[in-house]
């Protein structure tokens, strides 16, 4: 589920000399699937021109986090696990988000726990196209 980038809810950004997916994602501390997300037209995460329009999310988080948008069947604990991140942390880093009722499309912050060279990866997926590794209880 994407979003068209006329419902974007921030002013479009327009890619510069240099650009790529991943200077924007250290630039406006977002998640990089976040703006894969709002811009559907971006088919692979290598592919931005200069010129293009695209949607970043720009939240405003806190010093050592980033921000992320809400998808479908998201829920406060599953994104605790997915970013290793203890569930009273990002509870304390969006206190005013209810932990019961996420809305799709909704920017939370989480805290960055582990910085990877600027770029907010969870640790178990340092790749540009890995899905959440299983979490055994």
């Amino acid at each position: 589920m994407y979003r068209p980038i006329n419902a974007c809810p921030w002013p479009p950004y327009t890619v510069q000399p240099g650009d790529t997916v991943l200077l924007l994602v250290d630039k406006f501390k977002v998640y990089w699937r976040d703006i894969l997300w709002w811009n559907p037209s971006i088919a692979n995460i290598s592919t931005i021109v200069v010129g293009q329009q695209l949607c970043i999310p720009r939240g405003i988080c806190p010093p050592g986090s980033f921000s992320y948008t809400v998808k479908p069947g998201d829920t406060l604990y599953q994104l605790a696990l997915y970013f290793e991140v203890p569930l009273a942390r990002l509870q304390q880093a969006n206190p005013r988000i209810n932990p019961n009722l996420l809305q799709v499309g909704q920017v939370i912050c989480i805290p960055d726990s582990t910085p990877y060279k600027g770029y907010p990866f969870p640790r178990h997926a340092r790749g540009a196209y890995c899905w959440p590794a299983p979490v055994w209880g």
